[in-house]
């Protein structure tokens, strides 16, 4: 049931309820259908519909950028914390020292 296909009208269930109004609805992210008006009112930010977060799908977004191994979470030379630094000609991921150039240790996985 789809606001456009009722020629932009607002829809209400049996019990006076405010499914879709075009004012006030918009589509998800993740499978474009509308979302339901009372999600939006109990949610204001919520970009998925309610199908797609019961079946857990989440928008496509770049992966969260790994953490470091718990025991390489400090740099073993100079004490300093570590962080996790992407190799820009071939990918992969290293440990490297965060106060990098003053200490240049670094650990390939």
């Amino acid at each position: 049931m789809k606001c456009k296909e009722r020629g932009g009208e607002q829809i209400w269930n049996d019990t006076d309820r405010l499914l879709y109004d075009p004012e006030r609805t918009r589509n998800c992210v993740s499978c474009g259908e509308l979302i339901p008006y009372p999600r939006i009112a109990s949610l204001p930010n919520t970009n998925i519909c309610t199908s797609c977060a019961t079946e857990g799908q989440v928008p496509s977004s770049a992966p969260p950028h790994p953490q470091p191994p718990v025991e390489l979470r400090s740099c073993p030379r100079c004490g300093a914390p570590t962080a996790m630094y992407q190799n820009t000609k071939f990918k992969n991921w290293f440990v490297g020292c965060s106060t990098f150039p003053k200490c240049r240790w670094s650990k390939w996985r």
